[in-house]
């Protein structure tokens, strides 16, 4: 998951934390490989205190085996919680309107 301005406290670190409140939570499901995962929404208010502006996002989050089972028994809709974890970021390519681009998610 990702918001605009939360960024690593030193370059090279991809650690977070990040609090808001649950809008969604899926069911648990079995991965392919046989591996646990819970996704769910966190809802998150940013500001950017430069500009005086608010910005709400919507946070996909992905837990995984035993911490997927606690979740699926405890986690509600509008529950606030902290999200403590790692950024990861990938790049994929989608042909639009026969244009070839990039996107970084």
């Amino acid at each position: 998951m990702f918001t605009y301005f939360d960024k690593p406290e030193k370059e090279g670190d991809n650690a977070f934390e990040i609090d808001g409140r649950v809008c969604k939570v899926n069911d648990l499901y079995t991965t392919k490989g046989g591996q646990l995962s819970l996704q769910f929404i966190l809802a998150n208010n940013l500001y950017d205190e430069s500009r005086g502006l608010k910005f709400n996002s919507y946070l996909p989050v992905v837990c995984w085996g035993e911490q997927a089972v606690t979740l699926n028994e405890s986690l509600n809709v509008n529950d606030q919680i902290k999200v403590c974890g790692k950024m990861h970021s990938r790049t994929y390519t989608k042909i639009i309107d026969g244009v070839e681009q990039v996107f970084e998610v």
